[in-house]
């Protein structure tokens, strides 16, 4: 062959490897080579097998060891330099024929070690098959040549992952699988933290197996089912379970590290996918047992706001919050938070952290003391809140009743307007035993009443619920039908008034209640001007109030 005729099969070659990459993205198929260094990488714990020369077929050799950006898929030439090596390998291989070539074997892939040029060349001359001297690396890997860079990538980690857990020898029927490279390390790191954390708990090695089995059940799966239970899979049609995972822990790490808080997945869950929503109903809606609400813990996470400069409104909100978490025993967890407006002497700070452990060692409350810096209280009490599942706050300044402007700008309503979970107003301490809901039929509603269900049952106290409105309804009926249901007994009140604030507080005081259960602020457009119901309740300033999102 002469040198310009081979010049010419070259740049036909260039051209039909720019047709291939135009043509592959048309089809968003893959165009480039698969990289055998990534996939190496997560091998190198498998034997290497060497099977000899074989004859292979070319249209398997997808791989590179090296060279993956010099040709495409099919290993037509990417490189303008190329011309003079490849030109020489081609009258080569009509002179003498071209040499075997080396490449290693992994499932159904070869990837070249020494020939890219022999393979380029026998490629654009359109030959089945070539001679090479084969190694196969035995991992069970099943790489097809129809694979991207990524899915042999994913693939190696998967098989790298496998080998290092055992996980199919320990629990074969469990099927962990991630779509994105590099996300399988965060799995080994937590497995491995397990590990630390039950050799602290028992003071000695735990075996392996019973590592892994133990972070499966304790772990992993409980995230998963809260995942499930969240439906968050349907915002992410093309990932799995364990991807979702893997993001939740890594948001996990990132938040507990800015907020200093050891955050739940689900409330990592919310964070990472910006989900407002009602905050206890997922716990105790009507088709949910009440057992099941009371292993579940509706207020496992307690954040008290301590206001720095009143001791006595902190000492009641602190109470408050203490007797909260005792009703929900051992599970439950005490977060208190100081929000310094301005400067604070760090003496005063260290007096409220040492009040609050000491109240909470008394009471046998887990506990967590934060600090916070801020101008705006309310936006950084709504802030904390969200990883949360409730707010508890001393009621000192309620949202005053004239004038309408300086309630609309009333730090309490901004934060009952804003805040993502439940608060716990508290104008004294109370023991929480005897509840009364102010019930309308509203989803707020609904949430107190499914709150005031469990609480009652929890701590073995009384619930009256009350609707006030002029005229006859079913609203009571569709409360008692909720609660016959689940064993929990009520009285019934149907208050024939308009004034709906001086009814509650007559009920308040006939039931001698401890705290009342009310909907947040609703939608009404005048409600900022009129007034609304919750307001007239914090300025009454009688019992705790709970206020429901």
């Amino acid at each position: 062959m002469d040198p310009i005729t081979a010049m010419r099969d070259f740049r036909r070659a260039r051209r039909r490897a720019a047709l291939e990459r135009l043509w592959a993205k048309i089809q968003r198929r893959p165009a480039d080579l698969l990289p055998f260094e990534p996939v190496q990488r997560y091998l190198r714990g498998y034997p290497l097998v060497f099977q000899g020369l074989q004859e292979i077929p070319l249209d398997a050799i997808v791989g590179s060891v090296g060279r993956y950006r010099d040709f495409t898929r099919h290993f037509f030439p990417l490189q303008s330099d190329d011309e003079a090596r490849w030109t020489k390998v081609l009258r080569l291989q009509h002179e003498h024929g071209l040499p075997p070539i080396e490449v290693y074997k992994i499932g159904d892939v070869y990837f070249v070690k020494d020939g890219h040029h022999r393979v380029s060349v026998a490629r654009s001359i359109g030959a089945p098959t070539i001679e090479a001297y084969v190694t196969e690396v035995k991992a069970p890997v099943p790489l097809s040549p129809q694979d991207d860079p990524r899915t042999a990538i994913l693939k190696a980690e998967t098989a790298h992952f496998l080998q290092n857990t055992r996980l199919r020898d320990v629990l074969p029927q469990v099927d962990i699988q991630l779509t994105e490279p590099g996300q399988y390390e965060w799995l080994l790191r937590d497995m491995h933290q397990h590990a630390q954390r039950l050799m602290r708990q028992r003071g000695e090695p735990v075996p392996w197996e019973e590592v892994v089995r133990d972070w499966y059940a304790h772990v992993y799966r409980p995230v998963v089912e809260t995942i499930r239970r969240l439906g968050l899979l349907k915002d992410f049609p093309e990932r799995t379970e364990a991807d979702l995972y893997v993001w939740l822990l890594k948001h996990r790490k990132d938040l507990e590290q800015r907020l200093g808080w050891d955050i739940r997945p689900e409330a990592a869950a919310q964070s990472l996918l910006r989900i407002r929503r009602p905050s206890v109903q997922h716990l105790t809606e009507a088709r949910r047992p009440m057992a099941e609400a009371e292993e579940a813990l509706l207020f496992r996470e307690i954040l008290v706001g301590l206001p720095v400069a009143s001791e006595e409104a902190r000492t009641r909100a602190l109470e408050q919050a203490l007797v909260l978490a005792q009703g929900e025993g051992e599970g439950a967890r005490l977060v208190a938070l100081v929000v310094r407006v301005q400067d604070v002497a760090d003496d005063q700070v260290r007096r409220i952290r040492a009040d609050v452990a000491l109240r909470a060692q008394a009471a046998g409350v887990r506990h967590r003391f934060l600090e916070a810096h801020s101008q705006d209280v309310a936006e950084t009490l709504c802030h904390y809140a969200r990883w949360a599942d409730i707010l508890v706050v001393p009621l000192q300044y309620p949202p005053p009743e004239r004038p309408f402007w300086a309630r609309w700008r009333s730090g309490f309503r901004k934060l009952v307007r804003l805040c993502p979970r439940p608060i716990l107003a508290v104008p004294q301490a109370t023991p929480l035993r005897r509840l009364l809901v102010g019930y309308d039929g509203s989803p707020r509603a609904r949430e107190a009443l499914y709150c005031a269900a469990y609480w009652v049952a929890k701590v073995r106290g009384a619930l009256a619920v009350v609707y006030v409105a002029p005229h006859e309804g079913t609203v009571l009926e569709e409360a008692r039908a909720y609660l016959t249901a689940r064993g929990v007994k009520a009285v019934y009140v149907h208050q024939r008034s308009a004034d709906i604030v001086s009814a509650l507080m007559a009920e308040i005081e006939a039931w001698r209640a401890d705290a009342v259960l009310v909907g947040g602020y609703g939608a009404r457009v005048l409600e900022p001007v009129m007034g609304s119901t919750v307001d007239g309740l914090l300025r009454a300033r009688k019992v705790p109030v709970w206020i429901f999102p």
